[in-house]
């Protein structure tokens, strides 16, 4: 984006912001639309659409996006699981039946769980958020937000998650992805699951199937150069060597393309892990995308069997915390131990990550100049937009 056209964007939202004082607007989101055809709601809270507003407030755009990841996340677990039925309390149980009879009918009229997947994420019988009955019920604001919450506990939970990516790895060597970065096809094994989103797939002739999976874009070794993987060690304040961090990873993608072997980092960043050289190695795909920001008992006995000590490979303001529970090192390097480890590192992280987000603007840029030195003024304000805002 040029400066002309950053300037002219900027103008446009300070007139938006003017011209909203002391207005009031229908809404016709799912919160405020109802028999009534709209609720009016201050101009500030929608978002500008060229020189006018949206037709609905940023709270109904949100609730919005989130219903259509639920949704998604249904046609996932039906995929998965032939049997699940959404089930409602008495008070929201005017659409339970319809919808639940709507999975049945496509599970019965599909051969294969793609197929089921496909139908109720794409085409005719897909499932919409007008299917739930917000829009036109004349339930309160606070009871529709209990719907959405009924609706989201069901879906959302580790155990789903799981059942969804360990049939995806089962499919991992029967399908292929295109790459929507290098343009290349990959096994859905080198991908990272992401139930939110639907992606076309392709057969090992890289001919067109039709169906489509829950998992990213973009392969493991262009998640590397990836915006927003490039800050992922900002965003939870690890140090290290970066710039040869970065050549390693981009070193081990290149010497195993095509084996379905990517870059690990040892203790993740998530935990406090450095972004260095010597807290990398190669790894099985499958493996990375099960381990993800957890610390499994397979790493522990990487660091036993090498002789590397586990507070080698955390960022140094992340030490202290470790051996306060830990004075003397690891010592049984199983699960028990691993467990109280994450729920460790993750505090620590976390309440230096909030201590950080709670400053105004000035502080965030004295406290990440002070961590990162070597950063320029327009560097450490990327990274308060994207990480700490």
């Amino acid at each position: 984006m040029t400066k002309g056209s950053q300037n002219k964007d900027s103008m446009l939202a300070f007139k938006h912001a003017i011209k909203s004082r002391g207005k009031y607007l229908k809404c016709n989101g799912i919160f405020h639309k109802g028999y009534s055809n709209g609720e009016k709601v201050p101009a500030g809270n929608f978002k500008r659409l060229g020189n006018g507003y949206q037709s609905f407030c940023s709270e109904c755009d949100q609730a919005r996006q989130n219903l259509q990841k639920t949704l998604k996340r249904i046609a996932a677990i039906v995929m998965v699981n032939n049997s699940f039925r959404v089930k409602f309390s008495k008070e929201f149980k005017f659409q339970e039946d319809k919808i639940n009879k709507k999975l049945e009918r496509i599970v019965k009229e599909s051969n294969y769980p793609l197929e089921i997947y496909t139908k109720l994420v794409d085409g005719k019988d897909k499932l919409t958020i007008k299917e739930l009955g917000l829009y036109e019920t004349m339930l309160s604001v606070k009871q529709k937000r209990k719907f959405i919450k009924e609706i989201n506990y069901q879906t959302r939970n580790e155990k789903n998650d799981k059942l969804i990516k360990n049939f995806i790895f089962k499919l991992g060597k029967l399908y292929k992805f295109k790459c929507s970065t290098c343009k290349k096809y990959y096994l859905v094994s080198d991908v990272q699951v992401n139930i939110s989103q639907s992606r076309d797939v392709f057969d090992l002739n890289n001919n067109s199937t039709g169906y489509k999976l829950p998992i990213h874009n973009v392969c493991s070794n262009c998640m590397i150069g990836n915006r927003s993987e490039s800050i992922r060690h900002f965003k939870f304040l690890c140090n290290g060597r970066f710039v040869e961090a970065t050549r390693k990873m981009k070193q081990i993608g290149k010497k195993y393309d095509g084996m379905n072997i990517s870059a690990d980092h040892i203790v993740p960043l998530r935990l406090g892990g450095k972004h260095d050289p010597n807290n990398i190695r190669p790894l099985q795909t499958i493996e990375n995308n099960k381990k993800r920001d957890k610390l499994t008992e397979e790493t522990l006995k990487y660091l036993r069997d090498n002789g590397i000590a586990f507070e080698t490979l955390l960022s140094d303001w992340y030490i202290s915390e470790f051996k306060k529970y830990f004075p003397s090192g690891l010592k049984k390097f199983d699960r028990n131990e691993s467990m109280l480890i994450e729920t460790i590192l993750k505090k620590s992280v976390d309440s230096k990550r909030f201590n950080i987000m709670k400053l105004p603007l000035k502080e965030k840029r004295k406290e990440l100049k002070k961590l990162y030195p070597q950063l320029s003024k327009k560097e450490i304000d990327r990274i308060i937009r994207k990480c700490f805002s």
